[in-house]
């Protein structure tokens, strides 16, 4: 399960793990199917988190990162 931040989050808190695996797949954003990355973080412009406490590791594998995205 993938995180994505498009607006002021003052704290994050993921107790395991946060990863991603595969390419570019459906996801339902405001009522819409759009294609999106598989991306575990992405803060999209105008998001912004506070704090990020992460209790694991941080990790995407797969293809379809797309350009500007990193592991």
């Amino acid at each position: 399960m993938g995180v994505q931040v498009s607006r002021e989050l003052p704290h994050l808190e993921v107790r395991g793990d946060l990863t991603t695996s595969g390419g570019i797949g459906l996801s339902l954003v405001r009522g819409v199917q759009v294609e999106l990355a598989a991306v575990a973080l992405s803060v999209k412009p105008g998001g912004r988190i506070g704090t990020a406490t992460i209790g694991g590791r941080i990790a995407t594998a797969g293809g379809g990162r797309g350009p500007g995205r990193r592991r």
